[in-house]
């Protein structure tokens, strides 16, 4: 079954979804709350968007009383990318759900519902599961609760947590990747039509829910970025019920604009880069070999704008940082991997700046290496921004704000004077890449950002559409690389 890019529709829903939190598994992350009394043993829904980053096995929900007794929601590993709810009473497994399907695309939001009420007669209607509206009936593997069977949700001593599974008192196995409006309905098995529908396109998009959470209940739309439990906070509950949640590792830079009903561009994860924050982070570990990726979205036409933080403070940086144009261009920079030649010997139709060292770099496209620039020089912490005008054939860069030319004199992407490349082939899908390297004990680094950032802004600046979180100024008729802009504009 083949799920769509939510919000690649470019309409208005009639409901948005504004933020998301970012997990990063290297820091096990997490929300956390226990539970009052009085909720439900037998009922319960959870409902939340997800957008899976590194294919790694990840714990999106996880409700406990203690080691014996567990209840589970997670992505498993890269071998097999299924999702799967396991409910553990006194030790033993008694209820499963492992998917046929595979969830292993990383541009993309997905949709879950689970729902149970384990007093219904009918065995296998006392766990639905739903992924993008639809039902899933055909399981690998499939143990269906005994009737009246209790679950960890809502048990007055469990503690409930939205990232990664707590056993032998630490947090593990944390969410790698973004979730988004969260409800936990304690008391009540609701199908998906009470969180998402079917837009006028054949695509799920999400409805605001309106139910009952019950006493135990929440709803997590991350509006906030304080660490507190209270409705300041990122677990902030905004049902009403203030069962607010504990956020553990999690910072505020994690609260992100990259949502189901506007998806951002991140990166594609790929062999030999150590990724992170939501496939926005890299660093390179390796010593004399390029290795490198590309984006998740990509354009044909229309103005487009975004941000590399460079986070190296090697004597030679050894950044490429671009666009590239069509399939075969891109399997160069992400399956080119391992070599210590420059991988952009392999490139047709690509257009970059490349540091070298902190006091000069170069503008370089394919079969025409750049003269050095001194004002390219880059030390860490500078911001590299890239406007690509593929109405008028030309790419842009910037150095803290300033732009430069290839002569190494100002240019302007709003009027057209000076850019770095002009004449770029027209036709082809160019996506932005990058490709990193190290020789001797360096350690490059570099921080994506096309509107969704990982790292602190001093100023703010959004597109002309209201999109997207920059540190420097979008130019007038540029864009962030979201769903909403590439519908109108891409």
């Amino acid at each position: 079954m083949v799920f769509p890019v939510i919000g690649g529709d470019g309409k208005p829903t009639g409901y948005e979804i504004e933020n998301s939190l970012r997990f990063n598994d290297d820091d096990n992350p997490s929300l956390s709350r226990a539970n009052d009394s009085g909720g439900s043993n037998t009922a319960g829904t959870l409902s939340f968007w997800a957008k899976r980053c590194e294919i790694n096995t990840s714990y999106l929900f996880y409700a406990r009383s203690d080691d014996s007794n567990v209840f589970n929601v997670y992505f498993s590993n890269t071998a097999t990318s299924r999702l799967e709810i396991r409910s553990t009473q006194g030790g033993s497994t008694d209820f499963q759900y492992k998917t046929n399907m595979k969830f292993r695309d990383v541009s993309a939001w997905y949709h879950i519902v689970i729902a149970i009420d384990t007093t219904d007669g009918t065995a296998a209607d006392r766990c639905k599961l739903f992924v993008n509206g639809s039902r899933i009936t055909s399981f690998e593997t499939q143990t269906n609760f005994d009737q009246n069977d209790t679950i960890e949700w809502f048990q007055s001593d469990a503690t409930v947590y939205v990232s990664g599974e707590f056993e032998g008192g630490t947090i593990a196995n944390s969410n790698d990747g973004y979730i988004a409006d969260l409800n936990f309905v304690d008391g009540t098995q609701y199908d998906a039509s009470y969180f998402g529908e079917t837009n006028d396109n054949g695509v799920w998009i999400p409805k605001k829910f309106t139910g009952t959470q019950g006493t135990n209940g929440f709803r997590l739309e991350f509006q906030q970025t304080g660490t507190s439990a209270n409705a300041s906070g990122m677990g902030a509950d905004t049902s009403g019920n203030g069962n607010h949640l504990t956020p553990s590792n999690l910072a505020a830079t994690d609260v992100t604009v990259d949502t189901p009903t506007n998806n951002f561009a991140t990166m594609i994860p790929a062999s030999n880069l150590t990724i992170s924050e939501g496939n926005l982070n890299f660093t390179h570990n390796r010593t004399s070999n390029w290795d490198g990726t590309t984006a998740s979205m990509g354009v044909q036409n229309g103005k487009w704008y975004y941000e590399a933080k460079f986070t190296s403070t090697d004597a030679s940086p050894r950044h490429f940082i671009g666009y590239a144009g069509e399939p075969e261009t891109w399997a160069v920079v992400v399956d080119g991997k391992g070599g210590s030649a420059d991988p952009t010997d392999g490139m047709t139709n690509a257009y970059w700046f490349h540091s070298d060292t902190n006091s000069e770099g170069y503008l370089n496209k394919t079969g025409v290496y750049g003269d050095s620039v001194s004002q390219w020089g880059i030390a860490s912490g500078d911001i590299v921004g890239i406007a690509f005008d593929m109405d008028n054939q030309k790419i842009y860069f910037h150095k803290n704000g300033t732009y430069y030319g290839e002569d190494g004199n100002s240019s302007n992407p709003a009027n057209g004077t000076n850019p770095a490349y002009s004449s770029i082939t027209t036709g082809l899908h160019y996506r932005p890449f990058l490709a990193l390297r190290n020789d001797g004990s360096e350690t490059n680094t570099i921080s994506m950002n096309f509107g969704n950032p990982v790292y602190s802004i001093s100023s703010g600046n959004a597109d002309a559409n209201g999109y997207g979180n920059f540190e420097y100024a979008v130019p007038s008729g540029y864009y962030s690389l979201c769903t909403k802009n590439l519908a109108k504009y891409g």
